[in-house]
């Protein structure tokens, strides 16, 4: 009894697709820190998943901590954040800062 091994080899593009696909469906991107890694939440896993610029992909459990919780960690303790879709406070103030943001990298 003969038995075949097919071996594909997937394409630099495809590997994104991967890792999209094992994170939940309902992850997010939250933001980018200052490093470049890309940082995605999920409320189904109680998670946050990390991916660098090489595509590694770490995940760190919540544990039933609030997000915000793992923000504040980002801002403290890896240098903060480049870019972010979540905030805290009221939407105006939001607003203004990210226009601050706009105006300034506008003027470097």
């Amino acid at each position: 009894m003969s038995h075949s091994t097919t071996t594909s080899v997937k394409a630099d593009a495809s590997t994104d697709d991967d890792q999209r696909a094992d994170q939940a469906s309902d992850a997010f991107m939250i933001g980018v820190d200052t490093a470049g890694r890309e940082h995605y939440f999920s409320r189904i896993r109680d998670c946050v998943t990390v991916i660098d610029d090489d595509g590694a992909e770490q995940t760190q459990a919540l544990n039933d901590r609030p997000l915000k919780n793992w923000m504040a960690f980002v801002e403290q303790e890896l240098g903060g954040w480049d870019e972010t879709n979540v905030y805290s406070g009221s939407t105006f103030t939001h607003l203004a800062r990210q226009l601050g943001n706009a105006v300034t990298v506008g003027e470097a």
